[in-house]
């Protein structure tokens, strides 16, 4: 449990940076609108990016946690604890007679998981089904089709041809794979419907994709996405990011050629969205026809195409290192000269278990006890606990034993009376005769 708490919290601390990282990105994008090159647009989400990724950021005297410590409060790198409210959540009696305490950031760290997981199993199994039906319906290509591809590759700077697959289950261009790409195209592409102007611009978008890495990026990202899966807000920038990377496909499409090419980009474009879209899950395949794309917007953006003024590769640059210092950075909170830092309280992380002769646990004072041979131990934690008598408080998270009292830490302490454990800072107040032994 300790790992999976650790990653739960990482989690929550990250999607909350990573959300109002977003926020900002989609302010500065409406504010800038259609000014901004389409490239730039795209690169603005790499902060975003950086902050749900990265386990351990850098400490800077400029991090917006300065200002909102409250909400960032996790350490620097995995595993760690957190600050939080452990009151119980689950209470189980196993058939030795033992008490199991879980608390609510237990369980949800469990859901999470296990939603994470089943998600990540889904989509695996339906990418793998899709591609089978794909190969399953798969047809021979023309040699223009191949001189065609080559040509596309070429003129991209692709160094190496991608696999293709014809298939008359594919509705659109699109790309796929991680380590080996692979070409998919409908079967009767590029048919009666595309001049062979337009079929070069389309089959010189799929190899754009390949050119700037869009596939690995693209399973990344749905990585991060999964581990996000709880966060609307996030599904969301998702989605734009995937928009405005279609944006700038486009965008370095054009530039790629010497003459304009803008008005027969733009009707081809028109002539595959005529063409059924993908109907079902499209993890892992990224094509010139996304799902849930507006097609109006990428027009209005490839009719009102023009080469970026290089001003704006400053003012971007500009822009995301400030996001990266402000947003994927700690705070830089040194300890005052002449003063050690206060004790951070740290919550163990793990199911409390209290064993003895007898077990009860009392819902109105909210305490498990143990009498006869009690013992007192959790996983992650290095305090256990064994006397003649335990009360364990999982609201105030205190220990308090009774009766020949052994308490096993980096030294080990024997007690003939009473000892009173605070389990998140340690403190031990102890009275009766008691003897310490150095371990």
């Amino acid at each position: 449990m300790n790992f999976i708490d650790s990653l739960f919290d990482w989690t929550l601390q990250a999607t909350i940076r990573g959300s109002v990282l977003a926020l900002i990105v989609m302010v500065l994008q409406l504010i800038f609108r259609t000014t901004m090159p389409a490239r730039w647009r795209y690169a603005l989400w790499l902060p975003v990016v950086l902050s749900l990724a990265v386990p351990s950021l850098l400490r800077c005297r400029w991090s917006m946690e300065n200002q909102f410590s409250g909400f960032f409060s996790y350490p620097t790198s995995l595993p760690f604890q957190m600050e939080m409210s452990r009151n119980i959540a689950v209470l189980h009696v196993t058939e030795q007679g033992r008490l199991l305490l879980y608390s609510w950031h237990e369980v949800a760290a469990l859901i999470w998981l296990t939603g994470v997981m089943g998600l990540l199993a889904f989509s695996l199994i339906t990418y793998r089904r899709t591609l089978r039906r794909i190969r399953h319906a798969q047809v021979p290509a023309s040699s223009e089709l191949r001189d065609a591809i080559l040509e596309a590759a070429t003129c991209s700077g692709l160094r190496r041809t991608p696999l293709l697959l014809v298939s008359a289950k594919v509705q659109s261009p699109a790309v796929t794979g991680l380590f080996r790409p692979v070409l998919l195209l409908p079967a009767r592409f590029p048919g009666e419907q595309l001049t062979p102007a337009e079929t070069k611009l389309v089959l010189l978008h799929e190899m754009t994709h390949l050119k700037r890495f869009d596939l690995p990026v693209n399973w990344f990202l749905f990585f991060l996405q999964t581990l996000h899966c709880f966060n609307p807000l996030l599904w969301f920038a998702f989605a734009r990011m995937r928009i405005d990377r279609e944006c700038a496909c486009d965008a370095q499409v054009l530039a790629t050629s010497k003459e304009d090419r803008r008005a027969e980009y733009g009707h081809a474009l028109l002539k595959l969205e005529s063409v059924p879209g993908p109907s079902e899950f499209s993890l892992g395949f990224i094509g010139i026809r996304e799902r849930y794309q507006n097609v109006r917007s990428r027009i209005q953006a490839i009719a009102g195409y023009h080469r970026p003024h290089p001003a704006w590769s400053i003012l971007t640059a500009g822009l995301i290192v400030t996001l990266l210092v402000a947003g994927a950075t700690r705070a830089e909170n040194p300890a005052p000269a002449g003063k050690p830092e206060s004790p951070k309280k740290g919550t163990p992380s793990g199911p409390v278990e209290i064993s003895g002769d007898t077990t009860a646990y009392s819902a109105k004072d909210h305490t498990a006890i143990a009498s006869g041979h009690a013992r007192y131990g959790q996983r992650g934690m290095t305090v256990t606990v064994q006397a003649d008598t335990i009360r364990y408080n999982p609201d105030k998270h205190t220990l308090e034993a009774i009766g020949n009292v052994t308490v096993a830490r980096v030294v080990d302490l024997i007690v003939g009376g009473h000892v009173f454990l605070d389990c998140d800072t340690g403190h031990i107040k102890v009275s009766g005769p008691h003897k310490i032994i150095l371990k």
